[in-house]
């Protein structure tokens, strides 16, 4: 196995610090953007409608996600890093026969991340099971008196189970990106989906004031949060299945560098073969 080099922990390192940068820069963006939002909307819904959005429907999208998930990306971004790993298995790879190209050893590079993406597949069908249970608990709890003020919270509640399932079908593709040190990646997707939640928000709650009669409430209410988390998360979905897409095209795949690893097929579950004993 090759040994990790001095300019290997040097890019490490580097892309450590200068990521933690870019995400301190992402919180700031969001925070001025998200208080900026509240002062504009309270004008324009009620305090139940408000309190509706940033509590219930938030806790419904932050239970399903942090169970889901959270100990597997822990877990995950903890596994040890591949570039000690040999490209190839050498023992496994002097016949160049087609069983031999096709197979993904353990004991490579192509095989840890692998083993990353394979795992990072567990939460998707966890999160379906979950998101049914929590949203139908959500669902058959809302009190009548709610429900006449409030029409479209049922609906409001099966989009931010869809949000969150949503989400977790990217999963595989965001540990995988927080293996390889994309941060400007997570960055811009996360900042530019926050840009894009703020502006469905205000739009769809202005709308609705505008079709409120003075003594009602506004017209889409809790609607206007869940459809902007809905985009949020197919936000996502976009950006890191194009940029990863883009990643896998035999041109990129070609190169010299360590993105001649990345193929298309090993962003879905693959069989990982290990070793035997012996070497075989």
């Amino acid at each position: 196995a090759q040994q990790t080099t001095p300019e290997q922990i040097t890019k490490v390192v580097s892309a450590t610090f200068q990521g933690a940068w870019y995400l301190v820069l992402l919180q700031l963006f969001s925070r001025i953007l998200t208080f900026a939002l509240n002062q504009i909307i309270i004008r324009y819904t009620s305090p139940e409608t408000f309190g509706l959005a940033s509590i219930q429907l938030e806790l419904i999208i932050v239970l399903i996600l942090f169970i889901s998930r959270e100990g597997f990306r822990s877990a995950l971004i903890r596994l040890p890093s591949s570039h000690s790993l040999p490209l190839l298995d050498d023992a496994n790879n002097q016949e160049n026969t087609e069983e031999n190209r096709e197979t993904v050893w353990a004991n490579t590079q192509k095989g840890q991340l692998q083993k990353i993406v394979n795992l990072a597949y567990l939460p998707l069908p966890l999160g379906i099971l979950l998101t049914t249970v929590v949203c139908a608990y959500f669902y058959l709890t809302i009190p009548e008196r709610v429900a006449a003020q409030h029409p479209y919270l049922p609906t409001s509640i099966l989009l931010t189970g869809l949000a969150a399932i949503s989400e977790l079908t990217i999963e595989p593709l965001f540990i995988l990106a927080l293996n390889r040190l994309y941060y400007r990646l997570r960055v811009f997707v996360e900042g530019f989906g926050f840009f894009v939640r703020c502006i469905i928000t205000l739009a769809f709650t202005l709308q609705g004031a505008a079709l409120a009669s003075e003594s009602s409430e506004n017209a889409y209410g809790v609607l206007a949060f869940s459809l902007a988390q809905l985009f949020y998360s197919l936000n996502f979905v976009f950006w890191y299945a194009a940029y990863f897409y883009w990643k896998t095209r035999p041109a990129k795949s070609s190169s010299a560098d360590d993105d001649e690893r990345l193929s298309l097929r090993g962003l879905f579950p693959r069989k990982v073969t290990e070793r035997d004993a012996d070497g075989r």
